[in-house]
């Protein structure tokens, strides 16, 4: 067999297009947080070629950058949601997940849904995303578009500030002196 085909049989093998791609989203990462305008926008242009080839983390990274407006875009919370929930469904990317939570918990750029904004905080929080694992706790501690389930907000709340969410130390904290 040739050098690529036994290459491509070892166990370690990643492809070029995904190492690349790797790549180009780190260097896409720096370019955005760039205080230059014209470098934040080269950062854009790559995280946006790499969402509309499939990439996960460019799709994420590209819907966070429509939302929030970043590299002179005007921010567009519809644009943001549909990669959201593009990258979450092709992908089950955690990230997107939480994002797309957050967009179904606030009504930005879809319709307010709290209970599909639970779904999201779970599917994610279970990947082990500390802010999903806050908000799923919140939501539980709340009954907000969930039961209410004190236990089970607790366990999550538990996990959020295992997992190093600051706020999550504080709020069970405060859960726990309560009594509740």
């Amino acid at each position: 067999p040739s050098f690529t085909r036994r290459h491509q049989q070892r166990t370690n093998f990643r492809s070029c297009g995904d190492y690349c791609d790797g790549l180009s989203f780190r260097i896409a990462c720096h370019h955005l947080l760039h205080p230059d305008l014209d470098v934040q926008r080269r950062g854009l242009w790559i995280v946006r070629d790499l969402a509309e080839r499939g990439h996960a983390d460019g799709m994420c990274m590209y819907g966070m950058c429509l939302g929030e407006g970043r590299a002179g875009l005007d921010p567009n919370p519809h644009k943001a949601a549909v990669w959201f929930r593009l990258c979450t469904e092709m992908h089950s990317h955690p990230q997107a997940a939480y994002e797309m939570g957050v967009a179904l918990f606030s009504g930005e750029g879809v319709a307010e849904d709290e209970a599909a904004a639970v779904r999201m905080f779970r599917r994610s929080a279970n990947t082990g995303h500390p802010s999903a694992a806050y908000m799923l706790g919140d939501c539980l501690l709340d009954g907000v578009g969930v039961a209410r389930d004190r236990a089970g907000a607790r366990e999550w709340l538990v996990t959020a500030a295992e997992l190093g969410h600051r706020g999550a130390r504080s709020r069970t904290m405060a859960v726990l002196e309560k009594g509740e």
